[in-house]
């Protein structure tokens, strides 16, 4: 719809279905094209960067997205989440590495978790490395336990310090759960193996610091409105990028885990192969 708006699509490319904008019918036909690859809906179907990369005419640049994924939220004037977003392995993911303490503003929990209140200031650049390596690792454990990533983030900020839950408490949860003994020592080393496999694994398919990046006006253009008016993402996020890669134990020039990081997580195996891929030079 906004390729309509400004003419970079016309009729000619839509058997003369008018794209405009709030038009229900017309995505609900889009739909129905799409699932039997008909007419505009075969440029669709294979995702929104392959369709603006097909079509050309500069239609990648209002595409935002990383490693191809897309994502409708607006990150700009929130480096947690540029940040989050760029490092995600599959791609502009938010529950990759989700995290609320930016955007509800709370000071008092990153103070209590990092030692700082810069992680929840939204617009501040500094520990967005700290803040979003906790997250992600969180989010491993949450996925790996099974259990709602929103009730996790609602307890660990809960107004009152008493009932908050935060990443080692649930170490004892397991334990009483499962009756195997867990300490919050290995819990969190379990996390942080699960997001250093991941690493890995794109690892050997390729990627590196050069693909931990934003796409389309995220990056190039200023924030138009709100909280982060005239911010854009390629004035921090190589800052914040080398903060999340110190912070991880990483390699700050390729974004890859080291070989010495990777033994340190008992994951020797992993360090082998990618050495014999030829991933470590």
């Amino acid at each position: 719809m906004e390729l309509w708006q400004r003419g970079i699509i016309t009729g000619n490319d839509t058997d003369g279905v008018s794209y405009e904008w709030g038009d229900v019918n017309v995505i609900e036909d889009t739909v129905k094209k799409l699932a039997f690859r008909r007419g505009i809906g075969s440029l669709l179907a294979d995702g929104t960067v392959a369709a603006a990369r097909k079509l050309a005419r500069g239609a990648e640049k209002y595409v935002c997205h990383s490693k191809g994924m897309t994502e409708v939220e607006d990150v700009r004037g929130f480096p947690h989440w540029a940040l989050a977003y760029s490092i995600s392995t599959r791609g502009a993911d938010h529950l990759k590495a989700h995290g609320q303490i930016d955007k509800q503003h709370r000071e008092d929990v990153s103070q209590r978790i990092f030692g700082v209140p810069d992680v929840g200031i939204p617009t501040s650049t500094r520990y967005k490395g700290k803040g979003v390596k906790y997250h992600e690792d969180l989010a491993a454990m949450v996925n790996s336990l099974g259990i709602c990533a929103f009730n996790v983030l609602s307890l660990s900020l809960k107004k009152n310090p008493k009932w908050a839950v935060y990443m080692p408490d649930y170490a004892s949860i397991f334990s009483a759960v499962t009756g195997i003994k867990m300490s919050p020592e290995k819990l969190m080393k379990c996390a942080e193996r699960i997001v250093c496999l991941e690493k890995a694994y794109n690892a050997q398919l390729g990627l590196s610091r050069k693909d931990d990046t934003l796409h389309g006006r995220w990056m190039d253009e200023p924030c138009p409105s709100g909280i982060g008016k005239g911010m854009r993402c390629a004035d921090y996020l190589d800052e914040c990028l080398d903060e999340y890669y110190q912070e991880r134990g990483f390699d700050t020039r390729t974004g890859l885990p080291t070989r010495e990081k990777l033994r340190e997580l008992e994951l020797d195996s992993v360090a082998e192969r990618l050495t014999k891929l030829g991933v470590y030079t």
